[in-house]
């Protein structure tokens, strides 16, 4: 039985993994004359960090925004208040969620998804906790697992021998009971925990050679899979700290898997 192909999996991620996973649709903007006080109201009994402003001109208010001129300025309008998007934010639904990341890492300010001629779409950081998140996450660390097979893959006799007996003697089972099923794999080192293969990466030198990440960060990428497998992640600055480490080790072993190992 073959393994999961890498780059057929790096490309169904490229296309299908994008700002579409994530974004919510857009709500009725605001009336840009209606004064900031009620403004604000609207957007904090609703729970909405930032807000559409109706008008010529795209506008976008942010509850801090008005949430500070309703207490210093509070004659002023919201069409006064908010501000025009960063033109780096508004972006198409097709956008790779890498880069999502990214954009919303480096500033808090949201995406706005363009469809046609408006604006259909907004993306926060909030919208990386619960499911959006949770789902990105998993998807993410499975690449990069799969990804560290194959750096390891290049490997082999090296890879199997900085195996504790305990462990090869788990990974040889594992490949039996495959074995009894018709489905085994031509390596045992298929059958590593992600844990194991991280350990690798360090033992052998990889992880300093190409870049890899340290062992803190490794735990860090491990007890969050297991988070977000066992309970979901709920903390979207977390959801986007993770994503962030992991498309940067996802990168350095692409590098990695293209340079030659003799």
């Amino acid at each position: 039985m073959p393994p999961l192909d890498r780059d057929e999996l790096t490309r169904f991620l490229g296309e299908h993994l994008t700002a579409e996973a994530v974004m919510v649709p857009v709500h009725d903007p605001i009336d840009p004359d209606q004064p900031i006080r009620q403004a604000h109201d609207h957007l904090e009994r609703h729970q909405f960090d930032f807000a559409l402003v109706g008008g010529d001109r795209l506008l976008l208010l942010s509850q801090q925004a008005a949430k500070q001129a309703a207490a210093s300025t509070p004659s002023r309008t919201a069409g006064e208040v908010a501000q025009s998007p960063r033109r780096s934010h508004v972006v198409e639904r097709t956008l790779p969620l890498r880069e999502v990341t990214v954009k919303l890492r480096d500033d808090p300010h949201p995406l706005l998804v363009v469809g046609g001629d408006t604006i259909t779409h907004i993306i926060t950081r909030a919208d990386f906790a619960g499911v959006a998140g949770t789902a990105a996450v998993l998807m993410t660390l499975l690449t990069l697992d799969v990804k560290l097979n194959a750096l390891l893959l290049d490997r082999p006799g090296a890879a199997w021998n900085a195996l504790s007996r305990e462990q090869q003697g788990q990974a040889e089972g594992l490949q039996k009971k495959a074995a009894n099923r018709h489905v085994e794999l031509d390596s045992p080192l298929h059958y590593l925990s992600m844990t194991t293969r991280l350990q690798l990466v360090r033992d052998l030198g990889l992880a300093e050679q190409f870049g890899l990440g340290t062992q803190p960060e490794h735990e860090t990428l491990v007890n969050t899979r297991n988070d977000a497998a066992h309970r979901g992640l709920h903390d979207p600055i977390e959801a986007l700290g993770v994503l962030d480490l992991a498309e940067r080790i996802l990168d350095q072993v692409d590098s990695a898997l293209h340079q030659p190992t003799g």
